[in-house]
This record gives C-alpha cells, structure tokens and sequence, in this order.
C-alpha cells in the first residue's frame, strides 16, 4: 500500500479544492445573434449575424458583424460590416457601411438592443417599438444625423451561445489529470 506524504496530501486537496472552485462558477461566452424572418416596413429584408459579449466593456461588446438587407419601395438595402463606435450603448448600436472619411450618404442601420439579449442567448423579437430596427441614410460628415428610410415589421433575432466546456466535465478531467499527476510523484519518491 502506498501512502501519501503530508506535502502530496495538501497539494492534492488544493488541486481538488481550486478545481471545485472554477468549476462552480459561471461560464459565460459570447453570443451569436442572428437575424431571422426579418421583415422592413417597406418590403425589404434583413439578415445575417454578429456576436455579442455582454461580458465585455461597460455596455457589452459587438464584433464580428455580417448583416445585409435588401431592396424595398423605399431604400435600396446594403451591406453592414462596421460598427459605428460612437453610437454603441447600452441600448443602441449603430451599423455603417463606411467607417471613414464623410460619411454623408453612407446607409446607417441602428438597431435597439432588446433588454434580454444577453450571453444566455435565446429568441427575442424585432419589433418592440416603432424603431427597434431602422435602417436609413447619413445626413452629415460624422453621421449623427439620420435620414430614417424604413423600420423592421417582423422578425426574431435568435442568439446561440458559442461552445464551452460544461464545468462537470472540466471538474472530472481536472480530477483525473491531478490524480496522475499525483501517481507519478508518488511513484518517483518509492
């Protein structure tokens, strides 16, 4: 039989201890949130996606946007890849389809975050006001006015959390990868 050194008992019971610890906790990731069954005022679309950290930053953080919309009777639609930093709060976030230089002209879509998108995802609606979603054009160089073209109707945007480990099966490999470890010094000192 092969007992443990008091040294090797305290440090695999701190092992076991921080493992219990960070396994317990909260594993939040970011979102991915994409535009479905979209629907503007004026007959056009949206779709596409970004992800959204409500983790990160004051306000939560954005990235990673592809959102494109379609003609309608009154915009001709665009694609949005850029976010407009000086819009992002914590109840609106603005797209462009020009980050620099005038932007007079350049279409703009703005868009309401709805109060439970969060980093636990799920569906919420696009319509929870008569401008959670308007898409328009910017009438000066810094794009802090807008010409408001059409508003979203209908639609959903359902967010997905990225994959992450689920912390019981981090616990048990934690677990295990300590116990070898602990077999291995065990073994070295005999």
């Amino acid at each position: 039989m092969c007992l443990l050194t008091g040294k090797q008992l305290r440090n695999l019971l701190a092992a076991i201890c921080a493992l219990v610890v960070s396994a317990g906790s909260a594993w939040a990731v970011p979102v991915v949130w994409t535009f479905s069954g979209g629907t503007f005022s004026d007959g056009g679309t949206i779709s596409g996606s970004f992800i959204y950290d409500a983790d990160l930053g004051a306000n939560g953080t954005f990235s990673s946007v592809n959102v494109t919309t379609t003609m309608g009777t009154n915009f001709i639609g665009a694609t949005y890849d850029l976010i407009d930093t000086s819009f992002v709060g914590p109840i609106l976030f603005s797209l462009l389809t020009q980050g620099s230089g005038n932007l007079t002209g350049v279409h703009d879509l703005t868009f309401a975050v709805p109060p439970g998108m969060t980093d636990a995802g799920g569906a919420l609606g696009l319509t929870g006001g008569s401008d959670s979603v308007v898409e328009g054009t910017c009438l000066n160089s810094v794009c802090n006015v807008v010409a408001d073209a059409r508003t979203v109707t209908a639609g959903t945007i359902d967010g997905v959390a990225e994959s992450a480990p689920e912390p019981a099966s981090m616990l048990l490999a934690g677990i295990g990868a300590a116990a070898i470890a602990l077999r291995r010094s065990v073994l070295r000192s005999h």
